[in-house]
């Protein structure tokens, strides 16, 4: 039988790895858009600085060569023994106002 301190511990040990809960900088995904390239870069360097070993950088449409540019940048002018883990290119078809449309999407994985 669990008493209420064990059955406590095991119910924060189940809500703590609910995929729900956690954020993106925990799962080190970064997510490209309309900020500046050199907030993302930030970004990045500040979570390998914090001993992530790999991160994730994901972009669509027209942020998809924002995404190439933070990765290049990271690399060369910053961290310059980052590696290329793997390269994903893909076509997500989303349902807008027009029907469907076809959106071209990167995920580039890096790692230390």
């Amino acid at each position: 039988m669990v008493g209420r301190e064990e059955s406590a511990i095991l119910l924060y040990t189940v809500n703590y790895f609910d995929p729900k809960r956690i954020s993106m900088a925990e799962l080190n995904i970064i997510y490209v858009g309309k900020k500046p390239t050199m907030n993302y870069v930030l970004a990045i360097v500040t979570q390998f600085n914090n001993n992530v070993e790999q991160i994730t950088i994901k972009a669509r449409g027209k942020s998809i060569s924002k995404a190439v540019d933070i990765a290049e940048i990271t690399k060369h002018k910053f961290i310059k023994e980052l590696k290329y883990q793997s390269i994903k290119l893909d076509t997500e078809v989303l349902e807008g106002e027009r029907g469907q449309s076809n959106v071209s999407s990167i995920e580039i994985l890096l790692t230390r």
